[in-house]
């Protein structure tokens, strides 16, 4: 199958008929199943035997240049090897780097170890998805983030993004503070529109969202239900009683960001200005402790070494100019059904 991201085209091969399927309905909005060769992108899944896996590992650090950085990383002048993934025993995840396209091979020999692992941290009724919610990172996303990144000079930030009257705003904070509930929340309203729950990448007055499924529990449904019609379910029920969305007409990308808002929970619902320092501080701690940046960062830092590149002076300058063009507050939130305060709190800035 194919997925069309803004700017980039992936393609997915595997032996597997249920990742492909899980893939496609996942990425429902983004599938295509026309032939392009011309694909930045290319993930393939293959099923090894023990002695194939063991082998490969083998043969792959007898290649000329090729050093240990970890206990799980190896690269070499084109590609990267990731093994003994804390995640996924028996997994090896290779990235093979082009000049125009970057290929990620997944190999493994025992899937129900893989599972086992992963039963831990999704308990999902159906046995299907496990190893898939956590690998959408790992073979997809990931992938297409390191692409825009070392290809189109656009950096990963944690946030939630709507367009407010074509103005696109931010809402940070860390995980749990209720930005996916309050972005969906505004959508009641018409001059917003919905652009990313969780991560968007920015650079160059530009931004563009990271499209995933949205897991929303039932206190965020109780709190979004003048909104449903914003929402259609992707039946993918989970035992931890969240369900997964997508939403309608979402917006792909747009351009400089207007305003930022920093979410965090408090003792009384308020809104107030920061300076563009306390703004970058908060920015800088919520992208280092998000736990798919930390995650995405061990990758793309093995990819941007063995490609001799250091990207840390550009992603200062993209977040630095994210920071100075745009206004910057705190957004307290008092927990409980606060929501509507919040929203008047926020049109009174937005004008």
């Amino acid at each position: 199958i194919h997925l069309q991201y803004y700017k980039i085209n992936i393609r997915i091969e595997s032996s597997i008929s249920d990742f492909i399927e899980f893939i496609a309905h996942y990425f429902s909005e983004q599938v295509s199943y026309k032939i392009d060769d011309e694909s930045a992108v290319i993930v393939r899944f293959k099923k090894v035997n023990k002695e194939g896996y063991d082998n490969f590992i083998l043969n792959f650090k007898k290649k000329d240049n090729v050093s240990q950085l970890s206990r799980s990383i190896f690269c070499n002048d084109s590609s990267v090897l990731l093994t003994d993934l804390s995640h996924f025993p028996g997994l090896l995840l290779v990235f093979s780097i082009h000049k125009d396209k970057l290929e990620i091979s997944g190999y493994y020999y025992n899937q129900e170890s893989i599972k086992k692992t992963l039963s831990r941290l999704f308990y999902n009724k159906n046995k299907n998805l496990e190893l898939f919610l956590y690998l959408k990172y790992y073979l997809i996303l990931f992938p297409v983030i390191w692409y825009y990144e070392y290809v189109l000079g656009k950096y990963l930030f944690h946030t939630s993004a709507v367009l407010y009257k074509g103005s696109p705003i931010l809402f940070s904070g860390l995980g749990g503070v209720g930005k996916s509930t309050l972005v969906i929340s505004l959508l009641e309203n018409p001059d917003f529109q919905f652009i990313s729950d969780n991560l968007v990448v920015y650079g160059n007055d530009e931004l563009i969202a990271i499209n995933e499924a949205i897991a929303l529990d039932e206190t965020s449904l109780l709190l979004c239900k003048n909104v449903r019609n914003h929402l259609y379910a992707l039946n993918m029920p989970m035992s931890h009683g969240r369900e997964y969305f997508r939403i309608k007409d979402s917006i792909v990308s747009s351009g400089r960001v207007n305003k930022i808002f920093f979410i965090k929970f408090s003792g009384i619902t308020e809104i107030t200005k920061l300076d563009q320092e306390q703004a970058k501080e908060k920015c800088e701690l919520i992208n280092s402790i998000a736990k798919e940046i930390v995650e995405y960062r061990s990758i793309a830092s093995a990819l941007n070494l063995s490609l001799g590149n250091q990207f840390s002076s550009v992603r200062e300058s993209s977040l630095n100019n994210l920071i100075e063009n745009a206004d910057c507050f705190e957004l307290n939130i008092k927990p409980g059904d606060e929501l509507k305060k919040a929203y008047i709190l926020l049109l009174d800035i937005l004008g």
